[in-house]
């Protein structure tokens, strides 16, 4: 389920929608808003090389995504309250049991992030700062965000860092009956209980990310991105299993228990025409595991009238893969480190679809205070070349005060 909630985290962005009260001439008024976005997507995957497998095996994948990001703005003051919920569904899941079932096996994905934002005026800085939470069945996570962003007098240029500290516990067993809903142990596929295979149930990861805005002219902006990330604990995932050549004996996955990322992009947003914005940006990565991948995304902003917008996006990415990675029975068994997760395989990646966005700013009732701002519809389908591929639908929508 690797790369899932990224891809689905991908997906789901928050239109934020502030409305201003214009001073008095005798009396200044507060500041205050309050937007409420509400999400709903369906991830539908499809593929042949199941990491819980060990590399071959059925990779259908059902993830039914609801959430709401809340803010309320109160002059400079936002306080933000996020939650969303993951229903997933996966007959892979049932491998790891070895469980003949009619079914297919269901997880739930609880996240959550609580945070206050301050934007002081005169300095043209804001600061911000955010719990982060997350829970399944074989997860619990907790962590911090941080961040801060600066704007200069004219307003053409912003330098922004951000940092994020995060605490999981990889033990299985939190959203179970059968262990009385408390966390005991790694999960390993049936077969291989018989030994330890891992001394730490924790993962933790150090991300750092700093940015430069810049305004070229009134049709251009560019923005420069690097980024640095630290992780240590268990990187493998404890329930995929691997073949060998040498041996009918399997294994768990076992990957190193440190890893770097450095990511690196550059934005450039063109206003081709007032009804028209192209944004562009291009990425660059390497880690420690032997990956180094190039990813890039183009999308447009269409405003055909004064409430509907059409946003057509396009990404392209290959990566080159890691030494720790084989295809199934491929591997030797005197090999310290191993997947068969095709996640670290090298691949292309394309990915379309577009997006429609109605906004119609319109009084929920004659005597109401709320508006409905936005109502965004997206369709999405990618492919990899391994085999795998997806189809996504997603819904927004949103509400102001």
């Amino acid at each position: 389920m690797k790369g899932i909630y990224l891809v689905t985290i991908l997906l789901f962005i928050t239109i934020q929608a502030f409305t201003q009260d214009r001073d008095s001439i005798f009396k200044k008024k507060a500041v205050t808003a309050l937007d409420v976005q509400l999400f709903y997507s369906m991830y539908l995957q499809e593929g042949t090389h199941s990491a819980v497998t060990g590399g071959e095996g059925d990779e259908h994948l059902t993830v039914n995504h609801i959430g709401t990001n809340i803010s309320q703005t109160s002059n400079a003051s936002t306080i933000i309250f996020n939650v969303s919920l993951d229903v997933i569904t996966s007959p892979s899941t049932d491998k790891i049991d070895f469980i003949k079932s009619s079914a297919s096996e269901h997880d739930n994905h609880v996240q959550a992030k609580v945070g206050y934002q301050y934007k002081h005026k005169k300095s043209k800085s804001t600061f911000g700062a955010a719990w982060l939470f997350g829970i399944e069945s074989d997860y619990l996570s907790n962590g911090i965000d941080l961040w801060f962003s600066k704007i200069n007098k004219n307003k053409d240029r912003e330098f922004g860092i951000n940092a994020s500290l995060l605490f999981d516990d990889l033990r299985w067993g939190r959203l179970s009956n059968r262990q009385n809903n408390k966390p005991t142990t790694l999960i390993y596929p049936s077969e291989l209980r018989h030994t330890k295979w891992i001394d730490i149930f924790h993962r933790h990861s150090y991300n750092l990310n700093v940015h430069l805005r810049q305004d070229i002219n009134r049709k251009t902006s560019l923005k420069f991105s690097v980024g640095a990330s630290y992780q240590e604990g268990v990187l493998s995932t404890p329930f995929h299993r691997v073949y060998f050549s040498d041996t009918t004996a399997a294994k768990i996955e076992l990957l190193p228990s440190q890893r770097i990322r450095l990511p690196m992009s550059i934005a450039l947003n063109y206003f081709v025409h007032r009804n028209c914005v192209l944004k562009t940006n291009y990425r660059i990565y390497w880690d420690n595991f032997g990956i180094f991948a190039h990813t890039l995304n183009l999308q447009a902003a269409l405003k055909t009238s004064s409430k509907f917008s059409f946003y057509p996006f396009f990404r392209a990415h290959y990566q080159s893969a890691s030494p720790y990675f084989k295809p199934y029975k491929e591997h030797l068994y005197a090999a310290k480190f191993h997947t068969s997760d095709y996640d670290y395989s090298a691949f292309g990646l394309f990915k379309g679809g577009i997006g429609i966005g109605w906004f119609p700013d319109a009084r929920l009732g004659k005597k109401s205070k709320l508006y409905f701002n936005n109502f965004m519809l997206r369709y999405s389908f990618f492919y990899r070349t391994d085999g795998l591929s997806a189809h996504i639908i997603s819904l927004q929508f949103g509400i102001k005060k």
